[in-house]
């Protein structure tokens, strides 16, 4: 017999966010639930963005594969409502990393993000402001990090001290 429920129970929730990047055309328009910017190297290996293992043994590095850091927030798309995790680079996380910097937090932070040259990797150009947490009610942010972990296929573990790749491969 079904035990039923007004609402969902958000300890058995299953729900899966998926990663967001600004289009080539028209506008990314969100409002920002985490906390903070959080991020890590990457490479483009197998036509897929994964992390660099964070040692002198990360086997894309060895391949001499390219990387490069991206940062993650959780968010949610305007209007849909939609819970996502957005990837930006370093030079689009730049207006994020003000922003926190300023403020001491993201949340809250309403984002719109276009690519001015309409191509896929373009500059993205990032407009923020705050909104009014009177009016908004926003969902718990998620843990970016365990998420992109299960993403990956990749152990979760705990934020540890960065590891810096010191010879950038040609």
């Amino acid at each position: 017999m079904p035990t039923w429920t007004t609402k969902p129970d958000p300890s058995r929730d299953g729900h899966t966010y998926r990663i967001v990047r600004t289009p080539a055309h028209g506008t990314l328009n969100a409002v920002v639930t985490s906390t903070d910017l959080v991020g890590c190297y990457t490479h483009y290996h197998h036509h897929r963005t994964i992390p660099c293992e964070d040692s002198p043994d990360c086997p894309a590095c060895k391949e001499g594969l390219p990387y490069r850091w991206h940062g993650y927030v959780s968010a949610v798309l305007i209007p849909t409502w939609e819970p996502v995790i957005l990837e930006v680079t370093s030079a689009a996380g730049a207006a994020l990393i003000t922003c926190y910097e300023a403020t001491g937090n993201l949340r809250g932070v309403q984002l719109a993000a276009h690519r001015p040259s309409g191509k896929p990797n373009g500059r993205v150009l990032m407009a923020l402001k705050p909104t009014d947490p009177a009016r908004i009610r926003l969902p718990e942010p998620p843990n970016v990090q365990q998420i992109l972990c299960r993403i990956w296929s990749v152990p979760y573990n705990q934020p540890r001290q960065p590891y810096t790749p010191t010879d950038p491969p040609q």
